[in-house]
């Protein structure tokens, strides 16, 4: 049986592909094979899936990040191999992030194969959009609904990452027209419109201190505390 892991909700994914290795040596598959899917090559995973157990039972093969690997001959390789051959061991993919539909169709609507993806929650999408100057009080109200059910480290991670976004995205207002850009270029290129320059990296340049502060330990306050004055201060 061959399980694959994706998704944006990057936590959540690799949470459920813990508990799935954790679950399968519950069941007596006690001797688990590590593999790094961005370097592995071909002989790698013929020995992992093909040799006989040192226990004498089946195994689980856990690989991780081999569907998000650079496009490469060896990577050609190993999807062709795992799709074609059959697996009559435990396998697990986990990808640090959502595989495209193209990424997965070597093991789409195969029998033997439980493909799950992992999607971040909407309000997130709607928490980092209202990210404004003079929003920050409706930003904060979405921040606390969204920390109820969502790590706070997993919003701040999307925050980081949106600001870096905007920041780009601001050096670069005015420097085409905009009728060539997606979608989510158009809505980004309207929130950074929102900002001056000096704001976003300020605002940044918090994000960056507060991570410190609360990984040396140097605050009395949480994380969501820090995130949540912040906000506020927008």
């Amino acid at each position: 049986m061959i399980h694959v892991f994706h998704g944006d909700n990057s936590e959540l994914s690799r949470k459920s592909f813990i508990e799935l290795i954790e679950k399968l040596k519950a069941y007596g598959l006690n001797e688990i094979v590590r593999l790094n899917g961005a370097d592995m090559v071909q002989l790698d995973l013929i020995q992992s899936l093909e040799s006989q157990s040192l226990f004498g039972g089946d195994r689980i093969v856990a690989i991780e990040g081999l569907l998000s690997r650079r496009p490469s001959k060896e990577k050609d390789s190993l999807l062709s191999y795992l799709s074609l051959s059959p697996c009559p061991l435990s396998l697990a993919l986990w990808e640090p992030k959502k595989i495209s539909a193209a990424g997965l169709k070597k093991f789409t609507g195969k029998s033997g194969v439980n493909i799950k993806e992992f999607r971040l929650s909407s309000l997130l999408y709607k928490f980092l959009d209202q990210v404004v100057p003079g929003n920050g009080q409706s930003a904060s109200k979405t921040f606390n609904s969204l920390i109820i059910d969502e790590p706070a480290e997993l919003v701040f991670f999307w925050l980081a990452k949106r600001a870096t976004e905007l920041i780009l995205e601001n050096s670069t207002l005015g420097s085409d027209s905009g009728y060539n850009q997606d979608w989510r270029r158009q809505k980004l290129a309207s929130q950074a419109g929102r900002w001056t320059e000096k704001g976003l990296i300020n605002f940044h340049r918090r994000l960056v201190e507060i991570d410190e502060a609360v990984k040396t330990g140097s605050t009395p306050s949480n994380l969501s505390s820090h995130l949540d004055i912040a906000l506020l201060s927008l």
